[in-house]
């Protein structure tokens, strides 16, 4: 049996919010879900080397996870841990500039980084009793999410890509469902250490 993820770029999301579509595009039904960053590239972006080049380097600089202070013992607290991300050195910077004279090249390159997108680590892991109403309250900022992502990822949420899988078919969640939702989230979270999750499945 196929585990099958739906995705939804944040971005589609962010304007179905805001224009009242949301609940034609994402289900209310009951499951696990998973934030990470989406590298699928807008062909604006190939369309000229100064946008191609703009993106490589906003992309390549942001930190793929940023771990806040944390007590390691009661003296000992872990600081300022960054994961990822950094400057373009020169010589790279040579070859990208030469790349993005290349439209051909700029367009490999973008399919490239799309392909390499689905194995980097997620930012957030959760279950829901409904997708929609919990994608809403994370589009909202009233979860830690939006924080975490603008404040210590420097990236907006319209930057990330929602999937989630289906648990259940059903719109309301049994006690029994419910408790084997957690124990989906425990095992992702466990095998996939998401940074940006506050709370452990």
């Amino acid at each position: 049996m196929a585990v099958i993820w739906k995705r939804l770029p944040a971005a589609e999301a962010i304007d179905a919010l805001a224009d009242g579509s949301l609940p034609s595009i994402v289900p209310t039904t009951s499951g696990i879900y998973i934030w990470r960053r989406n590298f699928d590239c807008d062909p604006r972006v190939v369309a000229s080397a100064d946008s191609f080049t703009r993106w490589i380097t906003d992309i390549t600089r942001s930190p793929v996870a940023v771990v806040e202070r944390k007590p390691l013992t009661h003296c000992v607290d872990l600081v300022g841990l960054i994961v990822g991300g950094g400057l373009i050195s020169a010589d790279k910077q040579a070859t990208l500039e030469e790349i993005a004279a290349n439209r051909k090249l700029r367009e490999k390159v973008a399919t490239y980084i799309a392909s390499i997108s689905m194995y980097l680590p997620p930012i957030y892991i959760g279950q829901a009793d409904s997708f929609l109403t919990r994608i809403r309250q994370h589009l909202k900022g009233e979860t830690s999410l939006k924080e975490y992502v603008e404040n210590q990822l420097g990236l907006q949420l319209a930057d990330l890509l929602f999937c989630y899988h289906e648990l259940s078919k059903s719109t309301s969640v049994s006690a029994k469902t419910k408790q084997v939702q957690q124990f989906f989230e425990f095992i992702s979270q466990r095998l996939l250490a998401p940074f940006g999750t506050k709370r452990p499945g």
